[in-house]
């Protein structure tokens, strides 16, 4: 069994945080509002290429950072916070929201936007 500090030590090694993995776009609203179907569609485009490079580890990485949620590994909250913001591959970026819920921590009651 992998300690807390194990995990998040996996957890920064992973794809997840190489240089070109894709990051989640953010929109304004007025953004979105001008023009809703291109932004739609551009939205989707990270999901699909994070979907397609982690077809294998998907599941593993998202328990990985429920275990970290699961032990209220603080050490990990930056890390976690990082993936609630930017991270493309949505079962991550909600099982590191639950994470942060579940330790209380301020970055998960704090918009997601940067």
């Amino acid at each position: 069994m992998q300690t807390a500090e194990q995990l998040l030590r996996e957890l920064e090694a992973s794809v997840l945080f190489e240089p070109d993995f894709p990051k989640r776009l953010h929109y304004s609203y007025e953004q979105w509002q001008a023009s809703p179907q291109q932004a739609a569609r551009a939205s989707q485009r990270p999901q699909l290429e994070a979907n397609e490079r982690t077809r294998s580890s998907c599941k593993h990485l998202e328990d990985v950072v429920r275990r970290l949620g699961i032990a209220r590994y603080q050490p990990a909250i930056p890390t976690l916070a990082d993936l609630w913001r930017e991270c493309a591959l949505v079962p991550v970026r909600i099982a590191a929201g639950h994470a942060l819920l579940a330790m209380q921590a301020e970055e998960a009651r704090a918009p997601s936007s940067p």
